[in-house]
């Protein structure tokens, strides 16, 4: 019987250390969410490549309405994925 009682004291004091992990993950989930709505916004911003042209007017329309000049507009590929960045000079 007090092993049984010793045993069990130290599950509950395995369960209490690990209930941070419990909280902490709720807390991850949570910012991960955010995250994702962030990016889903930003991807309604800048586009997929496939619409770069309509980017490239729009940022131009976006240049001219502001009275700045987009001296150049440059096209990099980031790390392996294939993807273009846009790096503009004002």
């Amino acid at each position: 019987m007090d092993k049984a009682v010793q045993e069990r004291s130290q599950l509950n004091q395995e369960v209490q250390q690990l209930s941070v992990y419990k909280q902490r993950y709720s807390e991850l989930k949570q910012q991960m969410d955010a995250l994702s709505k962030q990016l889903d916004t930003l991807r309604t911003i800048v586009p997929e490549e496939k619409k770069t042209d309509e980017f490239i007017r729009l940022l131009q329309g976006a240049a001219t309405a502001s009275n700045v000049d987009i001296r150049r507009l440059k096209a990099l590929t980031r790390g392996g994925e294939g993807q273009q960045l846009f790096r503009n000079a004002v």
